[in-house]
């Protein structure tokens, strides 16, 4: 059972982020690679876990940036994180749920160009960004 509590992975490499870029339902939207902490579950591990499902790299360091509350009320702690080389890929249900109508792709993305995005979720990403 998910709780009201998210981590978020910022992973920065040669000054892009990696993001996931989704199309659901033909709405098309960015997010970074993270999600929901699990009952019983630390900030930590939820972090360990979200990180390798979403990109098939182990989390290396990390530290945290801060947090903040999206517009649905879900606490969110961002991390600054370092990975193991190699070339990230989708696993566990994003890959299991990609289909025309659920799409997944990570993509790395320069930061200057953040703000270019259709859409950003969550929003605060920018904010915390600065802080590295």
């Amino acid at each position: 059972m998910r709780t009201n509590i998210r981590v978020g992975a910022i992973i920065i490499k040669d000054k892009k982020i990696l993001l996931i870029h989704r199309i659901k339902k033909g709405d098309e939207y960015w997010v970074v690679i993270g999600g929901g902490v699990e009952e019983g579950e630390s900030l930590k591990d939820a972090l360990k876990r979200e990180v390798l499902e979403e990109t098939c790299l182990p989390l290396l360091d990390y530290r945290l940036l801060g947090n903040a509350k999206d517009d649905k009320g879900s606490d969110h702690y961002f991390y600054f994180c370092k990975v193991c080389e190699g070339e990230p890929c989708l696993s566990g249900p994003e890959k299991e749920e990609n289909c025309e109508d659920n799409w997944h792709n990570l993509e790395w993305v320069e930061i200057g160009k953040i703000g270019e995005l259709k859409s950003l979720y969550p929003s605060q990403v920018n904010e915390f960004l600065k802080l590295i």
